[in-house]
């Protein structure tokens, strides 16, 4: 399948089998989540990739992730 011309570049590579992990917690530890997230210039997904990457020892690698924008 395509990509429709400049639109965003896919985040990992096609090859990549992915799975969606849905999480509940309480509201102050999400904005915390983000709080961290956006001081190390990261996305939410990426900050919690390398935390766990941290905690597992099984490797995360945005491949290509994009930076946040101003």
């Amino acid at each position: 399948m395509e990509r429709p011309k400049g639109g965003r570049p896919p985040r990992f590579a096609a090859d990549v089998e992915l799975k969606w992990v849905k999480a509940r917690m309480p509201v102050e530890l999400a904005d915390a989540f983000q709080n961290e997230a956006r001081k190390n210039g990261m996305t939410v997904q990426d900050f919690l990739g390398h935390l766990a990457e941290k905690l597992t020892g099984v490797p995360y690698d945005p491949q290509g992730g994009l930076p946040l924008s101003a």
